[in-house]
């Protein structure tokens, strides 16, 4: 999934991965079969109605960062989004599985904006939040590790 998200600024590249982050949460959270799918019905609501929130916060920086007034940027944003789904969804079949890779990837896409934000001198805002999505979703990767790991 890397190298789909063409938006240029870090809190619309991280809006976008949050947007793709809770649809594919949303629609595991709908989708889950078997004899474990009550319970991971209510894990998947929890992640996705936490990123709903994260998504709140994304856009509120987009706009005072001033990256949602450069022209077309919802237009690119949106797209960002179906790409990152588009993709995550032809690699993997299964919800959970592909809600725990999409996790993955976006912990790729914190670590690369925190070093990048910390090599430009950016603001230390920016880098408190980063890490603190970093932290957030490293627990979700545990969380979908440990119930995938139970099906081995």
């Amino acid at each position: 999934m890397k190298g789909l998200v063409t938006l240029d600024g870090t809190p619309s590249r991280v809006l976008a991965w949050l947007c793709a982050l809770k649809y594919a949460h949303h629609t595991a959270h709908w989708l889950v079969k078997g004899p474990s799918a009550h319970g991971d019905h209510l894990l998947m609501q929890r992640l996705y109605t936490a990123v709903e929130a994260e998504v709140d916060v994304a856009g509120e920086k987009v706009v005072g960062s001033g990256e949602a007034d450069k022209p077309g940027w919802a237009r690119v944003l949106a797209g960002d989004v179906n790409a990152l789904v588009g993709a995550a969804m032809a690699q993997e079949k299964d919800p959970l599985t592909r809600s725990a890779r999409m996790e993955s990837a976006f912990q790729d896409e914190l670590e690369a904006a925190i070093n990048a934000n910390r090599s430009r001198g950016g603001p230390a805002g920016i880098d408190n939040w980063l890490t603190g999505l970093a932290d957030v979703h490293q627990t979700n990767q545990y969380l979908l590790h440990q119930r995938l790991r139970g099906e081995s």
